[in-house]
């Protein structure tokens, strides 16, 4: 059954339609198709929306994976509906949007966390490490304390050769 749902989420056919859409648009259509074959109900729907957030990184249109419609969905579950042939695209554009939206709030938030740290740090003396540690913090998404651990003689995140109790 999941075989048959992969074959027909992913048919030529199919990735040929999305190749003559604007991206966006062939991700909600990704979606969309992805719901129509079954796949979401036999595999999962969170499978179809990680395939239409790959697809704008295989376009080019993004260097990455940045899309992040699920959360403009947050708070406006209701228009999830992949099922509503006209309305579908709207929902879609508007959850990329208050995804983009929310994306640029954590941004600012982010920065402004790494200019407090800068200016905390500013107060420090000048051979403090803790300037660099702030950006470490913050061009680093997840630290544990072993990354970010140093003695005096350690530069920055460099990891000690002693293991860890």
């Amino acid at each position: 059954m999941i075989r048959t749902a992969l074959e027909d989420a992913l048919n030529p056919q199919a990735i040929a339609s999305w190749k003559t859409l604007p991206p966006v648009e062939a991700s909600a259509k990704i979606i969309r198709h992805w719901r129509d074959v079954g796949a979401a109900e036999c595999i999962g729907a969170a499978h179809g929306r990680v395939l239409a957030m790959a697809w704008l990184p295989r376009t080019g249109m993004m260097s990455g994976y940045y899309l992040l419609p699920s959360v403009g969905f947050l708070g406006h579950a209701y228009e999830y509906r992949p099922d509503l042939d006209r309305q579908w695209p709207d929902f879609f554009m508007k959850a990329c949007l208050r995804g983009a939206e929310w994306g640029f709030k954590l941004h600012g938030h982010l920065t402004a966390a790494h200019r407090r740290l800068h200016d905390a740090a500013s107060a420090h003396r000048p051979t403090s490490h803790l300037p660099a540690l702030a950006d470490l913090l913050i061009a680093t998404p997840v630290l544990s304390a072993r990354n970010i651990s140093f003695s005096p003689r350690d530069t920055l995140g460099a990891r000690k050769t002693r293991p860890h109790s």
